[in-house]
């Protein structure tokens, strides 16, 4: 097959049109907040060894570990696309201050991001829908959904 069919190689050129490309639609999220490629990833034949010895797979993406770095192998991660949801984010802060967790405009109660359901310290189970009275609460309801799911460089400081 040729490269430029390939699922991974449609990863590494949106990468670099996010980085480099003015008329990308992410480009004001990554390119104009200063975030690059790292210059050997410039190369496809690099990423894409780094990549596959990585674990790459169709149905995985590649994810920044620190969301206001640059793309490069030590600062990139194999992940799945509900991984990388969860900190698309990052780099933007809140007006409360925690990291994924937002005001509902129709009620003024907060919300964790987070994709699935996760436990209170009650025991009672509850879905992303759940709605907390204050940010701190859902800023620890987010913690508790990272911690459960091996993404503790995700959490709020809380």
């Amino acid at each position: 097959m040729v490269k430029s069919k390939t699922k991974l190689y449609k990863v590494w050129q949106s990468m670099k049109g996010r980085c480099y490309c003015k008329t990308h639609t992410s480009y004001d999220k990554y390119g104009a907040n200063g975030v690059y490629v790292c210059n050997r990833w410039m190369e496809y034949e690099a990423f894409s060894e780094w990549a596959i010895l990585s674990g790459w797979e169709e149905g995985l993406t590649i994810g920044r570990i620190d969301s206001k770095q640059n793309y490069s192998p030590d600062n990139c991660r194999i992940e799945s696309y509900h991984q990388q949801n969860m900190t698309l984010n990052r780099m933007y802060e809140k007006p409360h201050g925690y990291t994924n967790v937002y005001k509902q405009k129709s009620n003024g109660k907060y919300v964790g991001r987070y994709g699935f359901r996760v436990r209170k310290a009650d025991g009672t189970r509850y879905s992303s829908g759940s709605t907390f009275d204050t940010s701190l609460d859902a800023a620890i309801a987010y913690n508790r959904y990272c911690d459960d799911n091996n993404l503790s460089n995700r959490r709020n400081n809380v």
